[in-house]
């Protein structure tokens, strides 16, 4: 499945850019493992932005629509036991629970929202990295009935506020054949949703900030 990669430039413009582009910007340190090509929750998007702290998944359904309470699996590397209401979900390298997919032992388990969506907020400590060193976060969707491609070594470029794939998005994929690519004019059921979720999650960093500010 093709994967889809924007930029939100300082105007607020999401600017269609390529797998190339990001492996030119982020280097060997980011790390996509494919689940195979039958039925899983498949990565289709990869969002970069600027000034934004936190690092956030999103699910779609088979049919592009939101898929509200899916465990998402966010850690970083040192997570274990006792840090932050970690939950164990391998063990030995084994898979606890009937899980497809886990590519480590300790996680931070959050569920998607009625918008598919959840987040997880990080500190400036330790989540910028240097090149060819990988950043520390791992993000994939949690399931015993559907493996999930995962996305490893996730972080902010130093030097930079905050630049860093921030937001990531999986599809349900039901079948063994993929769902068409849409065209990037976004005349698609799926381009539709696609931009109807990028206004919110806007709105939502928008009014994030207006809560900060009024404390």
């Amino acid at each position: 499945m093709t994967i889809e990669v924007l930029f939100l430039n300082a105007e607020g413009v999401y600017e269609p850019k390529g797998m190339a582009w990001l492996a030119a910007t982020f280097g060997a340190c980011l790390k996509i493992t494919p689940a195979g090509s039958g039925p899983r929750f498949a990565l289709v998007k990869i969002v970069v932005t600027k000034a934004e702290a936190s690092f956030n998944a999103h699910v779609l359904t088979p049919e592009y629509g939101p898929k509200g309470g899916q465990p998402i699996a966010f850690a970083w590397k040192g997570l274990a036991q006792g840090d932050a209401n970690a939950t164990r979900i391998r063990q030995n390298g084994v898979p606890m629970g009937g899980l497809k997919t886990a590519i480590n032992d300790w996680v931070i388990v959050h569920q998607t929202d009625d918008n598919g969506q959840t987040g997880y907020g990080v500190s400036e400590a330790g989540w910028y990295y240097t090149p060819p060193d990988m950043g520390p976060g791992y993000l994939y969707p949690l399931s015993p009935s559907l493996p999930s491609d995962t996305i490893e070594g996730l972080g902010m470029i130093p030097g930079t506020v905050h630049y860093a794939p921030t937001h990531v998005y999986w599809q349900e994929v039901a079948g063994t054949v993929d769902p068409p690519v849409p065209p990037a004019d976004g005349n698609t059921v799926r381009g539709l949703l696609t931009a109807a979720q990028l206004q919110i999650d806007d709105a939502n960093r928008t009014l994030a900030k207006v809560l900060a500010l009024l404390g």
